[in-house]
């Protein structure tokens, strides 16, 4: 599975969640697992501090992203349409359940951090997508959201009181104004 696809025109690099959540997931389980977490081989998604540390793990997932991609183009998050059996840490939930708890704390995080997410209906990571006349609509209207969601005017105001709420405390002011640098510098 590709990390990432660059389209030149529209000055877009495309991050594959999938990756993200492949290289959260082992620090993920840890923790859960250190904490108790995990009952019988389960996570209980409706737990609050069970919801805490997954909350950390993917916005602390993405923000690393966002660091550490030195490209100069725009970013947009893919998520897919649906997360495979295959991540470690869906084998440990129903992949339903846990898709349905992606997608929320996702279309929350949309609305808090200076980065497209964008939900896919479509693979956008497998060849014989990228060409296609579909893929080019599906760019513009990535690019579109990346002018809507102009970083320069953004302010971690809802984060910071998201991350108050769940406790996040590695999401500090410092945190944020580094990405939001990096977010300008590209």
């Amino acid at each position: 599975m590709r990390k990432f696809v660059f389209n030149k025109e529209k000055n877009l690099i495309l991050i594959n969640f999938i990756n993200i959540l492949a290289e959260i997931s082992p620090a993920c389980l840890n923790d859960l697992d250190t904490y108790g977490l995990i009952t019988d081989y389960r996570i209980n998604l409706s737990d609050r501090d069970t919801k805490k540390l997954i909350y950390h793990h993917i916005i602390h997932g993405i923000c690393e992203e966002i660091q550490k991609t030195t490209h100069k183009h725009r970013k947009v998050i893919v998520i897919p349409p649906r997360i495979d059996d295959s991540q470690e840490i869906v084998q440990f939930c129903h992949p339903e359940e846990f898709s349905i708890f992606l997608t929320k704390l996702l279309k929350s995080l949309q609305n808090l951090l200076p980065v497209v997410l964008f939900q896919s209906d479509e693979d956008l990571f497998s060849s014989e997508n990228i060409d296609s006349g579909k893929m080019q609509d599906i760019l513009s209207i990535m690019s579109q959201l990346c002018h809507i969601k102009d970083s320069r005017n953004f302010t971690f105001e809802r984060m910071k009181k998201f991350s108050s709420k769940f406790d996040l405390d590695f999401l500090s002011n410092s945190y944020f104004n580094s990405i939001k640098t990096k977010m300008l510098l590209h």
